[in-house]
């Protein structure tokens, strides 16, 4: 199916987009929006409930989709957004303009722009919420990773509880609460000599340090549970490839940790 999405170049972490905002608090800058992490938000002064924040990409790159996850601790951090989008840094007419559906529940925002594939150098982005502040964690404005063909059916997820437990000699526990963190597997089947290396060049260049964005079923023919399985996701390992048929890969299922 072509409804699974794999995504490996963000255009927001890259070094050289510039990002600015507005107004933010001293302590969380747009600046972290560089950062993989969700926990190095982007967040307004208090007692402001718009963030705007204009991002720079140096050149004009076509994008396919609009990626939001938000603080794991804290959640989205805002109630709407507004992605927009032009040829200059002058936002008053934009030629592009777009909102992206959020999942409070599952922490997530997902929009496909891959009809229109907008290809402009300067985006904003408008964050509204409620007092005493909003804030961003981690976005991904890029293309798709496309090759063809979809991730197999037959992935994988799971949630991981990082909490730690610990028990005296009577039985009783003790435990430390944290976050639990996503774990997905993902392969794909037959993919021709063309197909093969755009992936394995993904793989190349993400390697184990910078996130894939996995998006599992975006139009909810599987599962209505979409937000639940998607995210920014570490690489554990390389995976396997083999050569079943003649100028045909198979990729065994890449192991991926969620980008906490």
């Amino acid at each position: 199916m072509a409804c699974n999405k794999l995504y490996n170049y963000n255009l927001v972490t890259r070094d050289e987009t510039d990002i600015t905002a507005t107004a933010e608090n001293a302590f969380f800058p747009a600046n972290n929006l560089h950062d993989y992490r969700t926990t190095k938000v982007f967040r307004t002064p208090d007692g402001t409930t718009t963030g705007i924040i204009d991002f720079d990409f140096k050149t004009a790159e076509p994008v396919d989709a609009i990626i939001l996850v938000g603080n794991k601790f804290d959640g989205l951090g805002f109630a709407s957004i507004t992605v927009e989008a032009n040829i200059t840094a002058d936002f008053s007419s934009p030629l592009f303009s777009t909102t992206v559906d959020i999942e409070q529940k599952f922490n997530f925002g997902f929009k496909d722009v891959s009809t229109t594939k907008p290809e402009f150098r300067f985006w904003r982005v408008t964050i509204t919420g409620a007092a005493p502040f909003v804030e961003l964690a981690h976005i991904f404005i890029g293309p798709e990773l496309s090759i063809g063909r979809s991730i197999n059916l037959n992935w994988s997820f799971q949630n991981n509880d990082l909490s730690s437990v610990t028990k005296n000699r009577h039985g009783q526990r003790f435990t430390d609460i944290r976050n639990q963190q996503k774990e997905i597997r993902i392969g794909f089947s037959k993919l021709s000599k063309t197909e093969y290396p755009l992936l394995q060049d993904a793989i190349d260049i993400n390697g184990e340090h910078t996130p894939f964005w996995v998006v599992i079923d975006p139009e909810a023919e599987i599962s209505d549970n979409m937000g639940r399985f998607a995210g920014p996701f570490f690489l554990e390992r390389a995976p396997q490839i083999k050569n079943p048929f003649y100028a045909r890969y198979d990729v065994n299922a890449m192991r991926l940790l969620e980008a906490i």
